[in-house]
C-alpha cells in the first residue's frame, strides 16, 4: 500500500466540503477496489500492487491524475442527476451544493427542472481584475438579454 497524502490545498477543501456531496463514492467508482472502504479526510491509501499488468498501471496512473477532476465533478453529476428526476415532475428544485474551492472563491449549484444552476463566486482583489470581472459581465449581459 503506497500512503497519499494531498499537500495541494484546494484538494483539502474540496474533499472537505463534499464529504455528503457523493465525492467518496464517484472516486471509488473511478478507482474501483484501490480506495479503503473508510476515506479519511485529509489523506487516503491508494492500493498499487506489483502483480498488475503495464497496461493497468497506465490505467490505474491515468486514474490518479482525474482524481482531483473527479472530486470537484460530483456535485455537478448530482446535480444533473437530480434535474433529470425533477425533470419529470416539472416543478421544484433540489439543495443548494456549495463547492469552497479557495479562500473568497466558491461554486454554488442548484438543479430545478427545466435547468442546472451554477454560481462562481470570487473576489476581484486588484482594479484591474474589478475592470475585467465588470467588462465580462457586461458583455454576458448583452448577449443573454
Amino acid at each position: 500500500m503506497v500512503p497519499w497524502t494531498s499537500s495541494n490545498e484546494s484538494m483539502d477543501r474540496l474533499s472537505r466540503h463534499n464529504q455528503n456531496r457523493n465525492t467518496t463514492s464517484v472516486c471509488s467508482s473511478i478507482l474501483r477496489q484501490r480506495l479503503p472502504k473508510e476515506v479519511g479526510v485529509y489523506s487516503a491509501w491508494i492500493v498499487q500492487t506489483a502483480d498488475d499488468n503495464e497496461e493497468q498501471r497506465d490505467t490505474f496512473i491515468h486514474s490518479i491524475a482525474l482524481l482531483k477532476r473527479n472530486a470537484l465533478a460530483a456535485p455537478f453529476e448530482l446535480a444533473f442527476k437530480k434535474q433529470k428526476e425533477l425533470e419529470s415532475s416539472s416543478t421544484g428544485q433540489g439543495d443548494l451544493m456549495a463547492i469552497h474551492y479557495r479562500d473568497e472563491e466558491a461554486i454554488y449549484i442548484r438543479a430545478a427542472h427545466d435547468r442546472v444552476t451554477v454560481i462562481f463566486s470570487t473576489v476581484f482583489r486588484e482594479e484591474t481584475d474589478r475592470i475585467f470581472g465588470k467588462v465580462f459581465l457586461q458583455v454576458c449581459l448583452k448577449l443573454y438579454s
